[in-house]
């Protein structure tokens, strides 16, 4: 719950435990950002839902908020940089216009979409499709390998400086 605002947060998922293979740095600024959104345009004992489900082979996780609501006419270039939207909460200070571009760019390096449905008042949903991918064992230690690798250059860069 934000406490200065009193909005409530609704965690709820059709299952307990689900393993997919994504960038946990990536995913975690995605959420966030999404999160920080919604908590920014929805006024004082609101609400922001977060359902996370399957279908299509995909995982699909929606953060939905009882916000001010986006114009359907803003969809086409609400991810574009710069993008600030209109808003009728005269306490919302605009951001920089970034958030939802960095956040379309992150979801389609993890081979995800991203979707949006909005009706002004009422509030906002967005939705992430993320591949039901898992990482076979070969894979893992491919990757693993490779981080190490990298770190390695990281360390020899970083002490030439």
């Amino acid at each position: 719950m934000d406490y200065q605002k009193g909005i409530k947060v609704i965690f709820d998922t059709e299952f307990e435990e689900k393993i997919i293979a994504l960038d946990i740095d990536k995913y975690e600024k995605i959420i966030l950002n999404l999160l920080s959104n919604a908590t920014k345009f929805t006024p004082q004992g609101g609400e922001i839902f977060i359902n996370i489900y399957e279908e299509n082979n995909h995982v699909i996780i929606s953060i939905k908020d009882t916000g001010v609501g986006i114009n359907k006419s803003e969809f086409k270039n609400i991810f574009e940089k710069f993008n600030n939207l209109k808003n009728n909460l005269p306490t919302v200070e605009s951001g920089t216009g970034l958030g939802l571009n960095l956040v379309k760019t992150l979801v389609e390096k993890m081979n995800g979409q991203i979707g949006i449905k909005s009706i002004v008042g009422k509030g906002t949903e967005f939705l992430l499709y993320l591949p039901n991918k898992q990482i076979e064992d070969r894979e893992l230690s491919s990757i693993r390998r490779t981080k190490k690798e990298l770190e390695h250059i990281t360390n020899i860069e970083f002490s030439d400086i």
